[in-house]
């Protein structure tokens, strides 16, 4: 699995994408931009830094369009008033041009390319709709920010906090539908993956032997993918597909007990369109939630071994990296927390794990900028049918993990 890097060593627009630049960046010859629309100049650079690294690179053009000057400053929004202009004076000039000017509607445009060695992998566009005022207002932001008045929030955005604005920026629009494409191509390599032969092994006799109350049931028999919504909020992370549940339908947590109580609770929680979960065609939606597994095959006995936990790691990873709106980690029972726990060691977020008791409904803070973990008994059957975990229990989770979201 690559990793993804940004070709701009503009901080603002680094503060804003949340990525890190394509090592040794400035030490390499710019890319000469001469397209004439934002695709064109986005295509151009991405393809150009990509072949200097096997990562994934993205690059991006964007500008100010403003349609009284006939799309302008448009592709040249960095350059308006000169090759070496800065922003004072890009913004100085555009209010110029725009004197006596009552229509001034304009909009922000931006447009990812994300490539891989040379090759062009995907665009993606972002816009948002707003008007030039008359003068700057705010001193946030950078490039025609304190000019751009959003009428959602009142202000400019140059009078908006960065987090703000991201919510609704063109930049953050178009990210979020590279990080979407991103993620469904990590969802690919999952069902693809054939690395422990165990399981696959596993999978696939329970495929065909079956239980006779699923006879007439096409078993999925592969590794699952994850679910749920790319700008989540909460990640919910499990232990593994049940043998006869999700390896049967193909979607984490559905067809089992396991899936009733979980999606009963996240329906009651605002997370879920509705309270339970049979089938990949049932019309489930999750809002604000994601959910994965620690292991996406289903292990004999629901007991993956330690080195199949560790293989399948590096899918969580990276979904977690392109979650970028992640406030709460809920991590369904030990082995999922104990999961995460190590994802966070790995990363240098946490120096060791003795300090991470599991418990249910535990919140722990693992770092500044991080989202909060909240710990939960997993609603296994062993657990349910006993009373270890109740409806009230599970949904008491979900309820505090909604609230950590609003803070």
């Amino acid at each position: 699995m690559k990793k993804l890097y940004g070709a701009t060593t503009n901080a603002g627009k680094l503060r804003e994408f949340g990525a890190e630049p394509l090592p040794g960046l400035s030490a390499i010859e710019p890319c000469e931009e001469t397209g004439q629309t934002f695709e064109d100049n986005a295509i151009q650079k991405a393809i150009y830094y990509s072949r200097f690294t096997d990562e994934d690179v993205f690059a991006d053009d964007s500008g100010l369009v403003v349609d009284a000057l006939g799309g302008a400053p448009g592709v040249f929004s960095a350059r308006y008033a000169g090759a070496d202009a800065t922003d004072e004076a890009n913004n100085r000039l555009v209010l110029e041009r725009m004197a006596g000017i009552t229509e001034r509607r304009a909009r922000f445009v931006s447009v990812i390319a994300l490539a891989r060695q040379g090759q062009l992998v995907k665009t993606f566009r972002g816009e948002v709709e707003g008007e030039l005022l008359q003068a700057a207002r705010g001193a946030g932001g950078f490039g025609y920010d304190p000019l751009f008045y959003y009428p959602a929030f009142g202000r400019s955005f140059g009078e908006v906090p960065l987090a703000r604005k991201q919510t609704v920026s063109h930049r953050a629009r178009a990210l979020a539908a590279m990080r979407a494409f991103l993620l469904q191509l990590v969802q690919r390599e999952i069902v693809d993956c054939r690395q422990c032969s165990r399981l696959v092994q596993h999978c696939q006799q329970i495929a065909q032997v079956k239980r006779r109350a699923y006879r007439d049931w096409d078993y999925w028999g592969k590794p699952v993918p994850s679910f749920g919504d790319p700008n989540a909020r909460v990640a919910i992370i499990g232990l593994a597909p049940g043998a006869h549940g999700a390896n049967r339908t193909g979607r984490v947590f559905t067809g089992d007990s396991s899936g009733d109580y979980l999606y009963r609770a996240l329906h009651a929680a605002g997370f879920a369109n509705q309270p339970g979960s049979v089938s990949l065609d049932d019309g489930l939606v999750l809002n604000g939630a994601y959910i994965a597994a620690s292991v996406r095959c289903a292990p004999p006995d629901n007991k993956p071994a330690t080195e199949e936990v560790v293989r399948c790691r590096p899918y969580l990873l990276r979904e977690l990296q392109l979650l970028r709106n992640l406030k709460v980690v809920v991590a369904l029972g030990k082995l999922a927390f104990d999961n995460y726990l190590a994802i966070l060691k790995d990363q240098g977020i946490i120096r060791t794990r003795a300090p991470f008791a599991f418990g249910h409904n535990v919140v722990h803070a693992v770092g500044d900028g991080q989202p909060v973990l909240i710990s939960s008994y997993h609603p296994s059957r062993q657990n349910t049918s006993t009373g270890k975990l109740t409806d009230r229990m599970l949904l008491d989770v979900f309820e505090k993990a909604s609230a950590l979201c609003q803070e």
